[in-house]
């Protein structure tokens, strides 16, 4: 036998020829899949910042603990509904009075006396 001509029978090359291109479709497929993922991460990330830049804009979400919208304290204010008096809350837990600038306790505007 020859050794310019091939030994494989057309159905070896047949078959081989299959699990290459099978192969070839599984990289695609995941090739893809990893992109469209990808694609999501960045409209999420895109979305995300959007809405955070309109809500700071707008002051959505600011109270008077609060510099302004751009400059947020983290803290949470709480009132009484019994006495009117102010807390503040931080995000670790922990809650204080909130006082006035001559120490005493803050008072709700509502609640305040007249």
């Amino acid at each position: 036998m020859p050794d310019d001509q091939p030994n494989d029978t057309p159905e070896k090359a047949l078959e081989a020829n299959y699990r290459g291109s099978a192969r070839s479709l599984g990289y695609d497929l995941a090739n893809g899949a990893i992109q469209a993922v990808a694609i999501l991460v960045l409209i999420a990330v895109v979305l995300q910042l959007t809405l955070n830049l309109g809500r700071n804009a707008l002051g959505l979400g600011v109270d008077d603990s609060d510099r302004d919208a751009y400059h947020r304290s983290g803290l949470t204010v709480h009132t009484d509904a019994r006495t009117g008096v102010q807390y503040v809350s931080t995000p670790d837990g922990g809650l204080h009075v909130r006082v006035a600038p001559d120490g005493k306790p803050l008072l709700a505007p509502l609640l305040a006396p007249q």
